[in-house]
Parts: structure tokens; C-alpha cells; sequence
């Protein structure tokens, strides 16, 4: 496990130590979810930004420090990337905000 994924020591917990192209359109992925279960399994969701591809990845290796992660999230099962942080890809900031994420109307 150790040469795929490092600990961040943060609410996400992982990050990959590879590269994570999407297998249809090459474009990198980005994280989605990171969920961790009751029994401290992780789950690591990524998706590409261009097509909306899905890859998951369990990790299940460090149940003492999947459950520390756990409650430095608060005790949150599932967390996402805020939407600052996904904005930092300006494929997913201009999707943000043709959601209305971010930008909109002025004054409201």
C-alpha cells in the first residue's frame, strides 16, 4: 500500500502516489468522495472532469489511522472537496459556475 497511496493526515486521509488518467479521455482525475465506514474501510472516489468517468479505490490498510481521520472530520462518514478547492482546475471552476456554484447574479 505504501508505494500506491500516502497519508495526507488531513479529512481526505490519501493521496494517490500514481498517476490517475482517465481511462477514456486521459485527462487527470480528481478526488469526489472520500468516505470511510463504520468498520474504518475507506473509500477513495475520483472522477475525471472532462467525461465524468468514476474510478473507486478501497484502502483498507491503517484501521487505527483511518479511524483518526475519521474524527478529525467530525465524525463525517462522507466528506467531498470543497468547492474552492475544486475550482483550482479551471475545467471544474467553469462547470462550478455554470451551476451557479460561484459567480451569478450581482447583489443577491
Amino acid at each position: 500500500m505504501d508505494e500506491l497511496w500516502e497519508k495526507t493526515y488531513d479529512v481526505y486521509g490519501y493521496a494517490p502516489l500514481f498517476k490517475m488518467p482517465c481511462r477514456y479521455c486521459k485527462r487527470e482525475m480528481q478526488l469526489r468522495f472520500s468516505i470511510i465506514y463504520k468498520d474504518y474501510s475507506m473509500i477513495q472516489k475520483y472522477k475525471c472532469p472532462s467525461c465524468g468517468w468514476f474510478a473507486m479505490f478501497e484502502i483498507d490498510e491503517d484501521k487505527e489511522y483511518q479511524k483518526r481521520v475519521f474524527e478529525r472530520r467530525g465524525k463525517l462518514h462522507t466528506i467531498t472537496p470543497t468547492v474552492e478547492e475544486l475550482s483550482e482546475d479551471e475545467e471544474i471552476a467553469r462547470q462550478l459556475e455554470g451551476l451557479g456554484y460561484f459567480g451569478g447574479r450581482d447583489g443577491e
